[in-house]
């Protein structure tokens, strides 16, 4: 268990744990957390021989040696909307790099030819945390009591889903319901995605491979973090095994145990959720509607006398103004 200071008054504690499971031999999961580099990741190799345990060993290791190029220094001194989608636009850009270099080492290396891995990262800077995603591997949030899922699986089913091609139902029997659509290695670029939350005292993340979430049910990794993160961890762990263990387990936990003080309008806040909630636009939304709302949101703080959209301008964006 850790904690540290990231930029002022934010204040985390983290643990991550992985295990082989009882169906496998090798571990081909791979993660980070720490707190003193705010970073966190979890990557799940797929590939034949040693491929997949290579691939997100690299993926990891190339995180990590990527991180001192990081433009974060003028986001934490200077959190505007510029600065944020600087850093996010390195955050993707380092994961693409990171796709190239595992696609160029599997092209380089018969016996790890078909390598590839997902990736899920979490950085933590200033008041906020910059995640990037791909692959089935997920993210999720617990926040005022509900867990929310952040990140969409990069697979068959979750497409057919979305297209409405087939129902819930449907999907669950189809045979390749679990093929993904996108993931590190296979080709030469990938499209990942990105977003930015800022955080809140209480908040608790976790990152974990699909070896996990398949075995432990949504209302059970609800109930499980809300203990503290080296004993979330464990316990994970423990009830994806006592599930059946079918693949490696990967689950890494962060708690926000103080945050900087909020400011109005927050993105991912409970305040932004209920002025969501009340504007009919977005009435017949779910709660994790919602929530995939406020991650594609940006929000502003706008001085009084400040024009925001002028009359009869021409606009691509929607505005909610919450106060």
């Amino acid at each position: 268990m850790k904690n540290a200071d990231i930029s002022g008054p934010l204040r985390l504690s983290s643990a991550g744990l992985t295990d082989v499971g009882r169906k496998r031999t090798n571990n081909e999961d791979a993660f980070i957390a720490e707190p003193e580099l705010g970073l966190y990741a979890v990557a799940d190799g797929m590939g034949g021989h040693a491929g997949g345990e290579v691939a997100a060993q690299m993926a990891i290791e190339a995180l990590r040696s990527a991180l001192p190029s990081a433009p974060d220094a003028d986001f934490v001194a200077q959190p505007t909307l510029a600065n944020r989608r600087r850093l996010l636009e390195w955050l993707v850009q380092t994961v693409q790099s990171i796709n190239a270099a595992i696609h160029t080492r599997a092209q380089d290396d018969f016996k790890l030819r078909g390598m590839g891995c997902t990736l899920d990262v979490a950085l933590i800077r200033g008041g906020g945390v910059f995640t990037a995603h791909v692959g089935d591997s997920r993210i999720y949030i617990l926040r005022s009591g509900t867990v929310y899922q952040l990140t969409e699986d990069h697979t068959f089913a979750q497409m057919l889903l979305a297209n409405g091609v087939l129902s819930k139902e449907e999907v669950a029997k189809h045979p390749q319901r679990n093929m993904l659509t996108r993931g590190l290695g296979p080709f030469p670029s990938v499209q990942v995605d990105s977003a930015f939350f800022e955080l809140d005292a209480g908040d608790v993340f976790l990152l974990c491979s699909d070896g996990l979430y398949v075995e432990v049910p949504e209302e059970r990794i609800a109930a499980l973090l809300t203990q503290p993160p080296e004993t979330a961890t464990r316990e994970l762990i423990q009830a994806g095994l006592e599930a059946g263990g079918r693949d490696n387990m990967t689950a890494v936990v962060f708690q926000v145990m103080q945050s900087p003080q909020q400011q109005l309008g927050i993105i991912g806040a409970e305040k932004t959720r209920r002025a969501l909630a009340r504007s009919s636009l977005f009435a017949a939304f779910t709660e994790s509607e919602l929530m995939r709302v406020q991650k594609i949101a940006l929000g502003r703080l706008v001085p009084p006398g400040e024009t925001v959209v002028a009359q009869g301008s021409a606009v691509d964006e929607l505005y909610l103004v919450m106060e």
